[in-house]
């Protein structure tokens, strides 16, 4: 049985967004562009007019209905003020492997931290700059972020699993990603405090604050 194609909705249509909405739009097995939205109405529709379909420009709340998916594309400022939307709208979280591999997650400001103490060292070398732990399978990142925006942002979506219709998808991807960062330690007094459910509790907390500011 042939699995219904993923709707994939693009949140903006610049460098990044106007090449993925041009390949979608040809055709990419098992996905489908469901509309685009953009700041700039006017430019957004004159390049989707140029495309088979072509696909619709559609409002932003109205993307999110129609998307399985939403792919951001877009400014900084745009991702904070529609991410609660997202949210909202209680789409799953679909990770396209069986969320085995582990992971490291370094959180922005300790990340910050390390490079600033890279400049400052005063003499050329090479650091791992990152966290050591807690090293964690990918499912377990997505249920951090399940949980962390149910109690925060009232998200009701799920984590699903599913095989991805590229066969290529999982080629070459690491199993496990953990730097060592014993010499950042020793020689820079690095020191990431920062974990990974801090972390996220962190960004989603930004992410509501904004929304009702």
């Amino acid at each position: 049985m042939t699995r219904e194609a993923r709707r994939i909705g693009i949140l903006g249509l610049g460098a990044i967004g106007r090449p993925v909405a041009r390949a979608l739009a040809m055709g990419l097995q098992g996905l489908a562009l469901s509309g685009v939205t953009s700041r700039d109405s006017g430019r957004a529709r004159e390049f989707l007019a140029d495309l088979p379909g072509p696909p619709p420009f559609l409002e932003f709340r109205e993307l999110v209905e129609r998307s399985d998916v939403i792919v951001e594309a877009a400014t900084r400022a745009a991702l904070v003020d529609l991410a609660p939307t997202v949210l909202d709208a209680g789409r799953d979280l679909v990770i396209l492997s069986a969320g085995t591999p582990t992971r490291t997650f370094c959180y922005i400001s300790d990340a910050i931290t390390g490079y600033l103490l890279c400049l400052l060292h005063g003499e050329f070398d090479a650091f791992n700059i990152g966290v050591e732990r807690p090293e964690i399978m990918v499912r377990e990142f997505a249920e951090i972020f399940r949980a962390a925006g149910t109690e925060i942002t009232g998200y009701g979506g799920t984590v699903k699993y599913e095989e991805s219709a590229d066969p290529e998808y999982m080629t070459d991807n690491p199993n496990r990603r953990c730097p060592v960062i014993t010499k950042a330690r020793t020689a820079l007094g690095y020191d990431p405090g920062v974990l990974v459910n801090e972390g996220v509790r962190r960004y989603l907390k930004f992410l509501a604050h904004e929304a009702r500011s």
